[in-house]
């Protein structure tokens, strides 16, 4: 028996301990993992044991991630002052009362902003997000940052984007911290920001949470963003690349075509850091394009790296890309097989995690093994997407099972696994499953053939806002939330009129949160205009 089986809500410190000794695996992780949570200083030499000692790789690995993380977030919240508990008033707020209490006095709003926070509903969404911009106090408006992410809505990472450079430190400690929790690539593409902030706190935090987003996905995130035309994610890109070893010099090769003198300048600059600790490519490239003459470059390149520091005015600034970011996450083949072979889900899950992080092509056998026998829907829908990952269009004949599967978590994971491969032929074998009985693989399947130019994707989200099935009804609502298309609007439209008072409450939500996500179309309808005078009057 473990402490924690006694205490399943709020597990103390002393309970996290204890069962961080447990002879069970699966209890040690969950103390891990709980124990980071804590934000404790005093858990970290807890987890450096483990880290150190456990027989288990993949625990040994999650500690050691966890340690990164915990010690990132212990740095920047000591600059961000006391954390005040949250009292949940017992009494009920209606819509219009949140959000005249928000136009008071700062305990009211406050007592707002907890209320909302115990009683997460998407009504509430619209008062809370308007309120932000117009909020005076640095540490209420964090305290709203937080609360708008508890909604979930993942469109929200843009609206974020206007406090990564606000003056208050509160401010952008919370709005990293948030975009971190969003975990999404859009996500990721703003986090990377703070990289440039002047707080070196945040920009530790920003690294521990992409050590956890994993190397493969940070080169896939730097490349997309090098497709761009925003210099300030640029020259954080080219800030990130620095901290990836020779990967990351892979990247700054590319980003020196990139025909903007401030980016090119950055890359030259990281390409110099590199280059004084001794990475030969960094050297070569640096030597080529900086136009410095030769002799005196090989010159300057030729002492040992502990004799740099007599030689430059910051060192600091170069010696915190002498580690590859990754270096702590590299783990071997003969690490991750016993946990795809293991037959505890968990330690399944982990594997799969790992094999597909790194793109292990020589475990592939070892996946489809596992998913073949594994009686567990989500090991197998996450085997499958591992494979996507790992092996793109090799893998469609195996994939294309995954549709056909009679359970319904297997489709949806099979469907993202398509999305992931994104070529012709995948997305055509996605095309029956918009009509299919679960609501959670229709939904799916919509929101990855959203962009297909022969699917009438309106009419596949009219039949599920009309089912009996409110489940169905629900997601259908869900998509259209999350759909950036006008003809959406003319359906809510007719939806916000029906004799169905569920049916009308959920189109009314739908367009609040599309109107606050910035569609003003949605705004439109909801201010009594119709489309047309909206057209008209731009």
């Amino acid at each position: 028996m473990t402490k924690m089986n006694n205490h399943n809500e709020n597990p103390s410190f002393e309970d996290l301990l204890f069962d961080l000794n447990s002879p069970i695996e699966e209890n040690r992780k969950k103390a891990v993992m709980l124990l980071v949570k804590t934000c404790d200083n005093q858990a970290i030499p807890h987890l450096n044991r483990l880290a150190a000692d456990d027989e288990s790789p993949s625990l040994r690995f999650l500690a050691k991630q966890g340690i990164f993380l915990l010690k990132s977030k212990l740095a920047a919240r000591s600059n961000s002052g006391p954390v005040q508990k949250e009292s949940i008033p017992q009494q009920r707020y209606t819509v219009q009362q949140i959000s005249s209490m928000l136009e008071g006095e700062p305990e009211t709003r406050l007592t707002a902003i907890n209320y909302v926070n115990g009683n997460i509903n998407l009504e509430y969404y619209t008062v809370i997000k308007n309120r932000i911009p117009l909020e005076s106090d640095a540490e209420i408006t964090a305290r709203l940052i937080r609360t708008i992410s508890k909604f979930g809505i993942q469109s929200d990472v843009h609206f974020l984007r206007q406090f990564i450079r606000s003056e208050s430190y509160k401010i952008r400690f919370e709005t990293a911290s948030v975009l971190a929790d969003y975990a999404s690539n859009d996500a990721y593409g703003l986090l990377i920001l703070f990289l440039l902030d002047p707080a070196e706190e945040l920009q530790q935090l920003v690294l521990a949470s992409l050590k956890l987003y994993g190397l493969n996905s940070v080169i896939l995130l730097i490349e997309s963003v090098f497709k761009t035309k925003d210099e300030d994610k640029l020259e954080a890109a080219v800030v990130l690349t620095g901290h990836l070893g020779n990967q990351g010099i892979r990247l700054l090769e590319k980003a020196l075509s990139i025909d903007i003198p401030r980016i090119r300048e950055r890359v030259l600059d990281i390409l110099h850091s590199l280059a004084m600790l001794n990475f030969p490519r960094a050297v070569d490239l640096y030597e080529k394009y900086s136009g410095a003459p030769e002799t005196a470059t090989q010159d300057t390149f030729a002492f040992k790296k502990g004799e740099v520091s007599g030689f430059i005015h910051d060192f600091k600034k170069i010696k915190k890309f002498e580690k590859s970011l990754f270096t702590v996450e590299e783990v071997t083949d003969k690490e991750i097989i016993p946990l795809l072979k293991s037959r505890d889900r968990d330690s399944n899950i982990q594997g799969i995690s790992m094999a597909s992080q790194y793109r292990k092509f020589e475990l592939v056998d070892h996946l489809v093994d596992l998913l073949s026998k594994s009686p567990d829907t989500v090991v197998k829908g996450q085997c499958l997407k591992a494979l996507a990952t790992i092996g793109g269009h090799k893998f469609l004949a195996i994939l294309s099972k995954g549709l056909k599967s009679r359970f319904p978590e297997i489709r949806a994971s099979s469907v993202s696994a398509m999305k992931i491969i994104s070529s012709s032929e995948s997305l055509a074998m996605v095309i029956p499953l918009l009509d299919d009985d679960s609501p959670e693989v229709r939904a799916a399947a919509v929101l990855c053939l959203a962009d297909h130019p022969n699917i009438d994707i309106i009419k596949t989200i009219t039949g599920m806002v009309h089912s009996d099935n409110r489940d169905m009804q629900r997601s259908g609502f869900h998509v259209l939330a999350n759909l950036e298309d006008r003809r959406s609007i003319s359906l809510l439209i007719a939806l916000k009129k029906s004799s169905d008072p569920a049916l009308a409450d959920l189109a009314e939500n739908t367009l609040q949160v599309m109107a606050g996500n910035g569609n003003i179309f949605a705004q439109a309808v909801l201010d009594g205009r119709t489309i047309s005078d909206l057209i008209l009057s731009d």
